[in-house]
């Protein structure tokens, strides 16, 4: 029983430092990208209200291409003349106020624009470097998934080809390991007959490494 113990330990300890040792190798071939290196804080610089404004400080425009514009408004409130006199008003309580056409509509007054539009919408500042940072993170995903997946698979044949039963089922056991950490991160940008067939070849080698191991 303590054999089986000492046994189990060692395998599960080869299984975990080859493991970490693939890892940290891909990371000293592979700088990942980090986020501040492309987008720096903006700060708290006035967010552009405008499309045009957007675009100029990298951002891309998310809204409707319409417009809402500021423009005079008249309209009448049926309050008393005390209350008109302290909003403002003058006569029977006719009001004059520079508000957007919508809110004018509202309160059933006529309207005339004053030239002053914005667009309606909101602006992604960090859209030009937040796409640069995703691309290369893409390709740094890609990168590890291409060294680390033959990484795992030489080492799970390697413990299919040693005679030492503890030694090779480490092997084995690491080498699954390296294989799921590479291409778990990237396999959402596989496509879908690759990720078929990366699960069958996967199951083939299961299939192997039974045959081998228990026949």
């Amino acid at each position: 029983m303590v054999d089986k113990i000492k046994a189990l330990l060692i395998t599960a300890s080869i299984a975990v430092l080859f493991s970490l040792f693939a890892s940290y190798l891909v990371s000293e071939i592979y700088d990942q990208p980090e986020y501040d290196q492309f987008c720096h804080p903006f700060g708290p610089q006035k967010e552009p209200v405008s499309k045009a404004a957007c675009n100029a400080t990298g951002g891309h425009w998310q809204g409707h291409p319409s417009q809402r514009c500021l423009g005079l408004c008249s309209y009448h409130l049926n309050i008393s003349a005390s209350d008109c006199a302290q909003v403002g008003g003058s006569g029977s309580c006719d009001l004059h106020e520079v508000l957007y056409q919508d809110e004018c509509l509202s309160r059933q007054g006529s309207w005339s624009s004053q030239g002053f539009c914005t667009d309606q919408g909101y602006c992604e500042q960090d859209f030009v470097c937040r796409t640069s940072y995703e691309d290369t993170n893409q390709h740094y995903r890609r990168n590890v998934f291409l060294t680390g997946v033959p990484l795992g698979v030489i080492a799970i044949f390697a413990g299919m080809l040693l005679t030492i039963p503890v030694i090779g089922s480490g092997f084995i056991a690491g080498g699954i390991i390296t294989v799921l950490v590479s291409s778990l991160p990237y396999w959402g940008d596989l496509g879908k007959w690759l990720r078929i067939m990366l699960l069958f070849i996967s199951l083939l080698i299961l299939l192997a490494i039974s045959y081998k191991k228990f026949k």
